[in-house]
């Protein structure tokens, strides 16, 4: 059950995580808001967990996919919220 739950969270994270910084990004500035949540991260989980959670915002910073990374987000949090996804 344990492994269970552990899979759901890291999987869940990514969106997450795109949306935690495109939200804060509208009033801190993106760099802020990076810099700010990978320090964060960093002291939780390490290097090796923030340079992944790096990868992923990284990958969202491009102008064509970071809007649609956020939206995509935004939906996969609510619809998990909700329990759409079983």
């Amino acid at each position: 059950m344990g492994a269970a739950l552990a899979f759901y969270a890291v999987l869940s994270l990514a969106p997450l995580v795109i949306l935690v910084v495109g939200i804060c990004a509208l009033v801190f500035g993106t760099a802020g808001a990076q810099a700010q949540l990978l320090e964060q991260f960093r002291a939780m989980v390490g290097d090796e967990g923030a340079r992944a959670i790096e990868a992923v915002l990284t990958s969202a910073q491009k102008p064509a996919t970071g809007i649609l990374a956020s939206i995509f987000g935004l939906i996969t949090i609510t619809s998990r919220c909700f329990g759409r996804f079983h």
